[in-house]
């Protein structure tokens, strides 16, 4: 594999490594993908290996409306929640919220609701 190759497969690697595991237990993650413990290393310590991310928004208000939206979707992410389903829910909810309990459904503070199968 050539140098630019596995540079960007080890960034590809970083990357699944903090959104799966949340940056933690590297060597189990290593040991579960097959990947050099040595390189993941070096690759959490150098910045060039990691990719920014950028996208074309055509404006500023759409600009600042999904920054929110990434906001709030990284903030499910680090609370531990299952991102399909917290949307699900607060979108659903949002609607008919009064403003004064709207942060209860902020990611920290959200409880999945609880679902009763059906039963013929």
């Amino acid at each position: 594999m050539n140098n630019k190759k596995e540079g960007e497969y080890y960034s590809q690697m970083v990357r699944r490594y903090k959104n799966e595991y949340g940056g933690e237990n590297l060597q189990e993650f290593c040991i579960k993908e097959k990947v050099s413990y040595t390189k993941m290393l070096h690759c959490l310590r150098n910045e060039s290996y990691r990719k920014p991310q950028s996208y074309f928004l055509g404006s500023v208000k759409s600009a600042k409306r999904f920054a929110r939206l990434v906001s709030l979707t990284q903030s499910a992410k680090n609370c531990k929640r299952n991102v399909q389903k917290y949307f699900h829910d607060i979108l659903n909810r949002v609607v008919v919220t009064v403003k004064d309990e709207l942060v209860g459904i902020l990611p920290h503070k959200w409880v999945e609701p609880v679902t009763i199968p059906l039963v013929y």
